[in-house]
């Protein structure tokens, strides 16, 4: 089993019950990092940049996924950033947006729910926040995506059940990686699953070579 977290956050497992149920419509994009919502990855394309000098690997990437079915995912990523981290994804679909956020903060350490809000024809914006119960141990016991992720392992190893999230979950998310450094170095698009295996020292010498060499700033270091 691959520990996928998210896929038990009651927030995240709204936002897949509405694209499910046909809520938003058919779903055309999604700016976020989980490939759960859109299914998997047909073709990536990436790029990849060194910006601090001195860097052994990247610190600023982009890369743009076409899903099964033809949905678009953009990612991006980057360490050269000023203002306050805001976890952010918004789901694009042909009869409503879905926007989902955290922040300023990390969610992984907190007990507040991500911000939902549902948005229709550019007009009307509605709140459909999963907000905690009011006691929150019982929040917890109901909803806590480290308790609900720990109970669902149990449940399998106690019943011989196969888990939601097995290791094919986590070789894909890697793949998407790989193809990104793939199509970054190449200048192509690439399709998945992959043919090969690639070089990553060769492609990581390439990106130092064309690194831009930014001085970090005294306050980063």
């Amino acid at each position: 089993m691959i520990r996928l977290m998210k896929r038990y956050d009651k927030s995240f497992l709204y936002a897949k019950e509405l694209i499910e149920e046909g809520a938003l419509g058919e779903i055309v994009a999604v700016r976020c990092d989980c490939r759960w919502w859109l299914g998997e990855i047909e073709v990536a394309s990436g790029e990849i940049n060194i910006l601090v000098d001195g860097a052994e690997v990247e610190d600023q990437a982009v890369a743009a996924f076409r899903h099964e079915g033809g949905a678009l995912s953009l990612h991006y990523q980057s360490n050269m950033a000023h203002k306050p981290l805001n976890e952010y994804y918004l789901i694009d679909g042909s009869k409503a947006s879905l926007e989902i956020q955290f922040g300023p903060a990390w969610s992984y350490t907190s007990t507040e729910p991500f911000r939902m809000t549902l948005y229709r024809r550019g007009r009307h914006a509605e709140d459909i926040t999963r907000y905690n119960e009011s006691n929150l141990d019982i929040e917890l016991q109901r909803h806590g995506r480290y308790l609900k992720e720990l109970e669902h392992f149990c449940e399998c190893v106690q019943e011989g059940r196969e888990p939601r999230t097995i290791g094919e979950d986590g070789r894909k998310a890697l793949e998407a990686a790989l193809a990104v450094y793939l199509s970054s170095y190449r200048g192509e698009k690439v399709h998945l699953p992959l043919s090969e295996d690639p070089d990553m020292e060769e492609i990581f010498s390439f990106y130092r070579r064309k690194s831009f060499h930014i001085s970090e700033p005294e306050e980063v270091r």
